[in-house]
């Protein structure tokens, strides 16, 4: 929604009846509608770019042999697993029998990867066996269908700049 929306949803409210209320019920519902765009003030990007989640109806094909790579950034205002963690979610169209490595790396977090089947199996990876705080999983592709890959920290509330490879058949 646009801040013009926003605005006319709180002087809807306003002429409601709510404004007979209190003094500054208008001006109060005028600013609480518009505090979604608040972040367009603070300065904070509102462009969706191509290192972000992909929308679930449009999973990335892994080319055979090829490496892809995505950047991005665990930041308030993503998504929030129940145990207090930022996350980016990523999907994949695997098919069964291929074999796909995942790394997950930051020099600003601990990371934590979550690969998750169609099935809703899961597999996750705190820290490789290198000693690293990065993370990695080699999975053994068994269902073919889209695969969920999240970005994620093993702290909570932590924030950072983070890159997800995905290391094709």
């Amino acid at each position: 929604m646009d801040p013009l929306a926003h605005t006319l949803f709180g002087a809807a409210l306003a002429e409601s009846g709510l404004k007979r209320r209190s003094r500054y019920a208008t001006a109060t519902l005028l600013i609480g509608a518009n505090l979604p765009d608040i972040d367009v003030v603070a300065g904070q990007d509102q462009t969706v770019t191509l290192n972000r989640a992909a929308p679930i109806e449009n999973a990335n094909v892994m080319q055979p042999g090829r490496v892809q790579t995505f950047t991005g950034q665990l930041r308030r205002g993503d998504t929030v697993r129940p145990t207090n963690q930022y996350a980016d979610s990523h999907y994949f169209d695997w098919v069964a029998g291929q074999t796909v490595r995942v790394e997950l790396d930051s020099d600003d977090v601990d990371t934590y990867l979550i690969v998750t089947a169609p099935s809703g199996i899961a597999q996750h990876n705190d820290d490789r066996p290198d000693g690293t705080l990065n993370s990695a999983l080699t999975i053994q592709v068994n269902e073919t269908g889209r695969w969920h890959v999240q970005a994620s920290t093993y702290g909570p509330y932590s924030t950072g700049d983070y890159t997800l490879r995905v290391h094709g058949p």
